[in-house]
């Protein structure tokens, strides 16, 4: 669903941008306000970003031709709470768009709209929703998460193609029901996916797990299992180069709708579609991409963290 540059015109992805920018501001200031340098959050911060740069490399095939992936977006939320979970989902999309021309780059704000901003907030409101609605048991929690991780994949749909309607590309009646009824699909292996990612987090580590679903799932100060989440990282990264080459929903839907060929090339990315010149092997290549996509989110949000460190002390 990542929306490369030329399907949206200059006043629909510029406003975009500028929506995903403040929302950005806007999250970072409440990570600020609630920093601990001495908890593990910032790590773990990084292990979910690269685990999501990997896991969205990773595509599986739906019905119809199509494939999809994890967007990440519930399952970041679940771990860390919405706004961290926000930087982890913009430090995934920058080293998509300017590594690896995966989105474009005037459309960043459009994809992180789309598929970060609005799932943290879906997932935030119906994982705490649903936990109260059922009584407090965990079933509700468990039941919020899916819910959550579907509406998070159809939602982004539903934006993107009213994106592609008001910038005229093609008309709302006809994209909306192609971009609603494939993302449906995918929305269920989203679903399946995050929830049993969740699950791994908690068996490992289950007196970590707060009596009520907080915005956060490990308390400040404790040390979480993210050595052992991050072996989830490397089987994330071993099974990329057996992805699904089938179109996902939104490249599908421009193939069949007709505008596949509005696509641009804005930026010179390094590595292209995942792909490292000079290795004579396409898996490996997938593979190498993966592994330098993952430190390099891991690596933002590490610079990120040791800056907002050394201003706190600098300030004491």
């Amino acid at each position: 669903m990542h929306i490369p540059d030329g399907f949206l015109t200059p006043p629909v992805w510029a406003t975009l941008d500028a929506v995903a920018v403040g929302t950005v501001a806007y999250a970072v200031k409440r990570v600020e306000r609630e920093f601990d340098p001495e908890d593990w959050q910032v790590p773990l911060m990084g292990v979910t970003a690269a685990f999501v740069f990997a896991a969205q490399m990773f595509n599986f095939p739906v019905a119809g031709g199509t494939s999809g992936h994890l967007l990440g977006a519930t399952l970041a939320t679940a771990l860390l709470g919405p706004w961290r979970a926000m930087l982890v989902m913009t430090a995934v999309f920058l080293v998509q768009a300017l590594a690896f021309a995966d989105g474009g780059v005037f459309a960043l704000g459009a994809n992180l709209f789309n598929m970060g901003i609005l799932g943290c907030l879906i997932a935030h409101g119906l994982i705490q929703i649903l936990w109260r609605l059922s009584g407090q048991q965990e079933w509700g929690r468990q039941a919020g998460i899916a819910l959550a991780a579907w509406w998070s994949v159809e939602l982004g749909a539903v934006a993107t193609a009213v994106e592609l309607a008001l910038s005229g590309r093609i008309p709302l009646s006809i994209v909306l029901p192609a971009m609603a009824g494939v993302h449906a699909f995918i929305g269920v292996g989203e679903a399946l996916l995050t929830v049993a990612a969740v699950n791994l987090v908690v068996r490992v580590r289950p007196e970590l797990v707060p009596a009520e679903p907080t915005p956060w799932l490990f308390p400040a100060g404790r040390r979480p299992a993210w050595v052992r989440w991050a072996v989830a990282l490397v089987i994330a990264l071993a099974l990329v180069p057996f992805a699904s080459s089938l179109p996902d929903g939104l490249e599908w839907v421009a193939h069949q709708l007709g505008f596949e060929d509005a696509a641009q090339d804005t930026l010179a990315a390094p590595l292209p579609d995942y792909t490292v010149p000079g290795l004579p092997s396409e898996a490996l290549a997938t593979l190498l991409s993966a592994i330098i996509g993952a430190g390099l989110v891991v690596g933002l949000l590490a610079f990120l963290g040791l800056r907002r460190r050394k201003t706190d002390q600098g300030g004491e």
